[in-house]
């Protein structure tokens, strides 16, 4: 979702609302005013609440699991970036420039970095491009981190980067040829650093290349990232697009991550290929491939593109003795050979195409319906897409910016509330409360699951 350029926003409806079929279930409280474009959500020191921003840094609250209300706000870093997590006090953040920082706070007064207090730059010069490097979630000491591809579908040479071109010229957004040296060995990953606390607060301290200035050598040649070294930032699993949302499930410490697909077309067989030129938009949404969410397992492959490092990464390479592919849960397209049907998304098959599935929560309650209960949260971004015209065809419109969950039982996708303008990062409060931040709007909203005793 989140790349090297941020997208202009517009309102595309009247205000979020919970849909007829879970009125019974959740109120929405709020809106909250947030300090800018929310882009992950995490509990943190002194049971607050903490959000990282595209714009305008880090900041904390006090959360009332009642009303669901914000309040006491404290600055606690200016880092921008997607994504931020805890490790006990020390606050990791990721940056929009490819740094993973390190952050304390010795005093106790919930801003970090500040005189006298760690911060540093533990992973630095990340090759990003058109995705970056996303939300953090950390576990019993080990770091995991969504990394987006650094083109625009996982390929080498012309129109294949969107924010820029490894030649000299200019993205294909900017018309420009686009023209990239395709992924670097952490081109569409899930990173780890699995022991944290042997990483030294030094700069650069968990690289896992020698030399991090990005050449083209860096980009296809250098397999570093592959190593098995606990204090370095090293490939988790791979074969991913843009992996956005990250979620534990407790306490079976299963991991869960969304991915953005680009514009291309199902072939039903599960590969994937290079996509419509400038990853622009079809005449025919019916046959495009999905968004995914996948349970996240060590060496995986997710079975995307990756020119450069399919066939030679030990996780890309089919016939290594350890390979593992792993499919997405539930629906998808890209396995589907029709005949083709276009996605509703108010009754959705799947988490639909060009929907930029991203926040990801899961939410385990006795107070909710059976369908929902264990069931994965997910944030979808879109507010709306429509169809390119076509001579003799009429333009289709998806609208999402909506919650869906992704049930563990029914195996069914289902709409929970909709109406926002771009919702982006979910967290559960771990009582009764799903946090919801509209990066659109720059508010964030609460579902409430009511007490069954209030129930009508």
């Amino acid at each position: 979702m989140l790349g090297s350029v941020l997208l202009v926003l517009t309102l595309m409806s009247d205000g979020p609302a919970v849909v007829q079929r879970y009125a019974a279930t959740f109120d929405l409280a709020g809106p909250f005013e947030a300090p800018g474009h929310v882009t992950q959500m995490q509990w943190g020191p002194g049971g607050r609440l903490y959000v990282s921003t595209a714009l305008n840094g880090s900041w904390s609250y006090e959360y009332n699991p009642s009303t669901g209300a914000l309040s006491q706000e404290i600055k606690c870093s200016e880092f921008n970036g997607a994504g931020l997590a805890f490790d006990g006090n020390v606050l990791y953040q990721t940056t929009f420039p490819g740094n993973l920082w390190r952050l304390s706070d010795d005093d106790g007064d919930f801003k970090y970095g500040e005189a006298g207090e760690t911060k540093v730059a533990i992973v630095t010069g990340m090759p990003v491009g058109d995705h970056g490097i996303n939300q953090i979630q950390i576990r019993r000491g080990a770091l995991y981190i969504g990394i987006g591809a650094r083109t625009s579908n996982g390929c080498t040479g012309d129109y294949t980067r969107a924010s820029g071109d490894d030649y000299g010229g200019t993205g294909f957004r900017d018309g420009g040829l686009g023209r990239s040296w395709g992924e670097s060995a952490y081109g569409g990953s899930i990173g780890w650093i699995q022991n944290l606390a042997a990483v030294p607060s030094q700069t650069g301290a968990a690289n896992a290349y020698p030399d991090p200035t990005v050449t083209q050598t860096l980009i296809q040649q250098d397999a570093s990232p592959y190593q098995t070294l606990p204090n370095k930032l090293v490939v988790h699993s791979a074969g991913t697009r843009n992996p956005y949302g990250l979620v534990f499930e407790e306490p079976s410490g299963k991991l869960f991550f969304t991915n953005n697909f680009h514009r291309v077309n199902s072939q039903g067989d599960g590969s994937v290929g290079f996509g419509a030129l400038r990853d622009a938009l079809d005449a025919d949404f019916s046959n495009d491939v999905h968004d995914q969410v996948f349970e996240a397992r060590r060496g995986a492959d997710y079975g995307y593109t990756n020119q450069n490092w399919r066939g030679v990464s030990p996780y890309l390479d089919p016939t290594h003795r350890n390979y593992v592919r792993v499919h997405p849960l539930r629906y998808d397209a890209l396995y589907d050979a029709g005949p083709y049907t276009l996605h509703d998304p108010a009754n959705p098959k799947g988490l639909g195409p060009h929907s930029s599935a991203n926040g990801i929560a899961v939410i385990g309650s006795r107070l909710l319906p059976a369908e929902l209960d264990g069931g994965l949260f997910i944030a979808r971004w879109t507010d709306e897409v429509e169809e390119e015209e076509e001579e003799g065809s009429e333009k289709r419109t998806l609208r999402y910016a909506d919650v869906v969950c992704v049930s563990r039982t029914t195996k069914e996708t289902v709409r929970i509330a909709s109406g926002f303008e771009n919702p982006l990062a979910l967290l559960w409060d771990r009582a009764r409360g799903l946090l919801v931040s509209d990066y659109g709007s720059k508010k964030i909203y609460v579902l409430q699951i009511k007490d069954r005793r209030t129930r009508h």
